[in-house]
Order: structure tokens, then sequence, then C-alpha cells
């Protein structure tokens, strides 16, 4: 185990992708973790869930988000680094979960698309525009899982 806050947890998922390139890799999203971590001093530990296609609307089928959840309470973690508020979670009720661990442990949540940073102070106004952002990640998802439904030959 690293010296007391000095790792910089990542997390990536993989999305499943039809009829676009595929914007969210997590190669991609490994590549920037990576640079914005290591910028920030901190040693990176990312954990990938890339098998198949990973919903972000539970961590039943995610055991990378699972095994960082169980990671973050670790006192050598400094902070939770996701590309994009939508690779953590696409349900509300799951983004204000993140939050309370996070500020439980002491952990910073640095959400890179969306310019999250809680080390910075995360105050009522914050906290509103996230859950903002955490619905309408959420309202995408039901669109997605619609437009499955209705492109599925099944």
């Amino acid at each position: 185990m690293a010296k007391n806050g000095t790792v910089g947890l990542g997390y990536t998922r993989k999305s499943l992708v039809y009829e676009r390139a595929d914007e969210t890799s997590v190669e991609r999203q490994d590549s920037n973790l990576r640079g914005r971590i290591e910028s920030d001093g901190l040693t990176p530990e990312i954990h990938t869930d890339a098998q198949g296609h990973r919903s972000g609307r539970s961590d039943r089928n995610r055991p990378a988000w699972r095994m960082i959840m169980r990671r973050i309470k670790d006192a050598d973690v400094r902070a939770l680094y996701v590309d994009s508020l939508s690779r953590a979670w696409r349900s509300s009720k799951g983004w204000n979960e993140l939050l309370e661990t996070c500020k439980r442990f002491n952990v910073a949540l640095r959400i890179l698309k969306e310019g999250i940073d809680t080390s910075k102070g995360f105050g009522a106004a914050q906290k509103l525009n996230s859950g903002v952002m955490a619905e309408v990640a959420e309202f995408e998802s039901n669109i997605a899982s619609e437009r499955m439904i209705e492109i599925s030959p099944f």
C-alpha cells in the first residue's frame, strides 16, 4: 500500500455503441485519467469494466466499480477520477451516494468532462448543478435503452 494520500483512483467503463464512433473508449478514458492524475502529482490506479457492455445504472455488473468503492476507504487514496459523469453513474441516486461516500472518506471527486472537482469546495449550488447533470445522464440512459429495444431483432 502506498503512503497516505498519494493514490488517484481512476475508473473507466466500456459503452455499447452501434451507429457511431466510440467516443468513450476505455483507452481514451484511461489516457485522459492517467494524464490528469499524474499532473496532480498522484500515483494512478485505474480500474476498468471493459468486458462487454457495463451499464452505469447499477453496480451489479461492474466489478471494477465495486472494487473502487471498497478501495476508496483506504488512507492512501486522495481522489477518485472519472472521465465523465456518465461513466460513474447514470442514476441520480447512485450519484448522490457517490458524493456522500467521497465526502465521508475525505476523497476528492474529479469528473473531467463536466469540470467537477469537490476538492475546491462543493456547496449547495454545485450539488444542485451536478444533481441536474445526473438526472440528464439517467434520462439519456433511459432513452438509449428504449432505442436498444426498438432495434433489437428479438
